[in-house]
């Protein structure tokens, strides 16, 4: 009779290796990714997560007081290779990047998956540069995962962004994508960081008490960054002349990618015992003849519509802020535009999942189309292009908005994609204020 043997093998999977295709991390001794300089201040554990095109992969490192790899899943970027540059060449950027918001599933077409964050490509120094584009997103997806498979999106399976989404903190996390992770030992940049450090304790004097000139030196000289809240400043700081006040930096994050320092921290405005944020603030510096100089910058959560001269400056916000006194009317106009910005994302958003409803709801109801249809005309022509379409996309860039008494006009430039169509144009709503909430009262494109 034949003997049979049998083997038996034991395999130890981490928790979650199978469900969510989590790779366990290398042990990397005191090497992290060249990228990460400083944390801010840490409450609890820190999260940074990075995409390596080359490899196709997404790790997610932890900080707390350390940098630790825990763990790397695959991941799928823009077709093209190459770090993007215009709008559909169907390429991934690469820098370091911030999430600016979350879409879940029911407000996704199934092509995003279970979850989506857009982040704030093409940022101020992408812009500077002249880079164009827009709706770069990590999300999910319901299809098979297939490398270099993306418009310029990053991909992951629905379980693994799923999983992702606890570490996500918006306009706080690091998101850095590069062609090929490099790895320093711990502390590389102490000299940097204290470079950075002091630069920005200076630039925040000449915020406090500098002129004009002090201000500028901190800047690269063919980068000119917005001066017209100056005048206004100068003439606030005066009435406060001899008393207590101050603009200082807080928590404080440095991240570099080939050579530059993106430096993210909370900027805050203190007189007379009291203290206010004045926003979320972010440097780019490079450095000039072995002198940092900021070559871009910009406050988190501002489009560009919101950095025309007439819109109140953030420090000046926070001046009125603390002072407690009514909010003159350019304030009042800039809260206005901020209700509408915050309009049409979730019209755009409900427009891009196909919720129907939700969309009806951002209009009047005496609403006329640029061809005349009523409301309820332009609701069924909208539905039924939703049930022709598997996926719809609608993004914007250059939004432009002016409030006037009950009625606002947003302008832009708007992308629709689908399945099987794709536009641009340039477009203009026209918004009526009704019952004290602002709808669309006018549309019109060209």
């Amino acid at each position: 009779m034949n003997r049979v043997k049998v083997v038996i093998i034991l395999i130890m999977l981490l928790p979650g290796s199978i469900s969510l295709g989590v790779e366990s991390p290398l042990v990397r001794s005191d090497k992290i990714p060249d990228a990460f300089v400083s944390f801010g201040r840490v409450k609890g554990t820190e999260y940074a997560i990075v995409v390596e095109t080359e490899t196709q992969r997404l790790f997610l490192f932890a900080y707390n007081g350390t940098f630790r790899e825990v763990s790397r899943m695959n991941c799928s970027t823009g077709e093209m290779p190459g770090s993007k540059s215009r709008s559909g060449d169907e390429k991934t950027p690469e820098g370091v990047y911030f999430f600016t918001r979350e879409y879940t599933d029911k407000e996704l077409s199934p092509i995003y998956g279970t979850r989506a964050f857009p982040i704030d490509y093409p940022n101020a120094l992408d812009r500077h540069l002249g880079l164009d584009g827009n709706s770069i997103w990590l999300h999910g997806t319901n299809k098979v995962l297939k490398p270099r498979d993306t418009n310029g999106c990053i991909a992951l399976g629905n379980q693994n962004i799923d999983y992702l989404k606890k570490f996500i903190r918006l306009n706080k996390t690091p998101f850095i994508i590069t062609e090929k992770i490099s790895y320093v030992p711990a502390g590389t940049w102490n000299k940097e960081k204290k470079s950075i450090l002091e630069l920005l304790s200076q630039w925040s004097e000449a915020v406090d008490r500098g002129t004009y000139h002090d201000y500028l030196r901190f800047y690269d000289p063919g980068y000119l960054p917005d001066i017209s809240w100056w005048m206004q400043w100068n003439k606030l700081r005066k009435t406060h002349k001899g008393q207590p006040f101050s603009v200082k930096p807080n928590d404080v994050s440095i991240f570099q990618h080939k050579g530059v320092y993106v430096t993210l921290f909370d900027l805050s405005l203190s007189f007379s015992g009291k203290s206010v944020s004045a926003g979320t603030k972010k440097f780019f510096l490079s450095a000039d003849r072995g002198q940092l100089r900021i070559i871009a910058e910009e406050y988190l959560g501002m489009t560009e519509n919101k950095k025309v001269k007439e819109k109140p400056h953030p420090l000046i916000l926070a001046y009125n802020s603390l002072r407690s006194s009514p909010v003159d009317a350019s304030a009042s106009a800039a809260a206005e535009d901020r209700k509408i910005a915050a309009l049409i994302d979730g019209w755009l958003s409900a427009w891009s999942s196909k919720d129907i409803k939700r969309y009806a709801s951002y209009y009047a109801e005496d609403f006329r189309s640029q061809k005349g249809m009523n409301l309820k005309r332009w609701i069924e022509y909208k539905d039924r292009l939703n049930r022709k379409y598997d996926y719809i996309q609608v993004s914007i860039n250059k939004l432009k908005i002016k409030t006037d008494g009950n009625k606002s006009t947003a302008s832009f430039r708007q992308t629709y994609k689908t399945n099987s169509f794709r536009s641009t144009c340039y477009k203009r709503l026209i918004f009526k204020s009704v019952n004290g909430s602002w709808k669309i009262f006018r549309e019109f494109a060209r």
